[in-house]
């Protein structure tokens, strides 16, 4: 990618209007070398730090400048590559004179996933979207329709918060999944904790910790001591089963593969008996089916667009 290329990418992310395949594009960038992420965070420190020195009724660039030069002047970063993060940032700042007042506004960016995607805030904080959810953010606040997992940045004095259709979470230092449909929410914390409050009726609400779940089904609150062991395999790609009830892996794979697979009626009695333990890495469904079928010695058919596992 050439300077010009991620100098736009970086602005537009700044201003919350990089579109989905701008955002990977960034995304893709910045994991290619580690030399990138720190131009990334240099920029982003001048472009905020530089915008205080800015007359609030006239851009000044020379002012804006002349704080990029101060903070290139200190001993502590001289070693750094600052030559080309410098030029950049000029370019920024010319760029962008208009971007400045977008600090001082509320902004509101909208992403629709089209694929899993990964999604950088300009707070820092990661938003992973599953395919077919919905983002809408700014500033410490977003709205979701779909499934995200979330990793904020922790800010006791600025919580962040999520709406969706029926409910409000508020991180309290954590990473947690949400999915939210019409009919409910679910709330899957991986670390630390999460507040869960029904939209309707905040009196209602309940603190989630690590490794719990919980379903907001109408107004009710329906609590597990133990998360779901899959629940993230769309955003990791893997499947891990450790003696796991043969119904309870058919359900997986089939939220996994978004295609449904299930058991034959006469498979019913004596699936809770048949366990599996099998991980599987970012493996087509016929592989996963196959090998479930050799460790089990069941069978599978393709029915009307599903798969169905019954005895041989």
């Amino acid at each position: 990618m050439q300077d010009t290329d991620y100098i736009k990418l970086v602005l537009k992310h700044l201003d919350l209007e990089a579109s989905p395949a701008e955002e990977n594009a960034l995304q893709n960038w910045l994991e290619a070398d580690q030399q990138h992420r720190l131009e990334y965070q240099a920029l982003e420190k001048i472009w905020r730090d530089s915008g205080k020195a800015l007359n609030v009724r006239s851009f000044n660039v020379e002012a804006a400048l002349d704080k990029v030069e101060h903070r290139l002047a200190q001993p502590s970063i001289r070693s750094f590559p600052w030559k080309r993060v410098f030029a950049a940032a000029s370019v920024l700042l010319i760029l962008g004179s208009a971007s400045w007042w977008s600090l001082t506004r509320p902004v509101t960016h909208s992403i629709t996933a089209t694929t899993t995607l990964r999604v950088a805030l300009p707070d820092g904080s990661i938003v992973n979207l599953r395919r077919g959810a919905v983002l809408s953010y700014s500033g410490r606040t977003a709205e979701l329709s779909g499934e995200a997992f979330f990793e904020p940045v922790h800010d006791p004095s600025h919580p962040f918060r999520i709406t969706t259709t029926n409910a409000i979470f508020e991180d309290i230092g954590t990473s947690f999944l949400i999915n939210s449909k019409p009919n409910g929410d679910e709330l899957t914390v991986v670390s630390g904790k999460v507040k869960f409050t029904e939209k309707a009726n905040p009196s209602n609400n309940l603190i989630l910790g690590s490794g719990h779940m919980a379903l907001l089904d109408g107004n009710k609150f329906v609590t597990s001591e133990t998360a779901a062991a899959n629940v993230t395999s769309w955003k990791t790609g893997i499947l891990d089963f450790q003696r796991q009830p043969l119904q309870e892996v058919a359900a997986d794979i089939s939220d996994f593969y978004q295609t449904p697979v299930t058991l034959s009626p006469d498979l019913l009695e004596k699936a809770g008996t048949i366990k599996v333990t099998a991980r599987f890495d970012h493996q087509p469904l016929k592989d996963v089916l196959e090998e479930i079928q050799l460790m089990t010695g069941l069978s599978t058919r393709h029915e009307k667009g599903s798969f169905v596992f019954s005895q041989k």
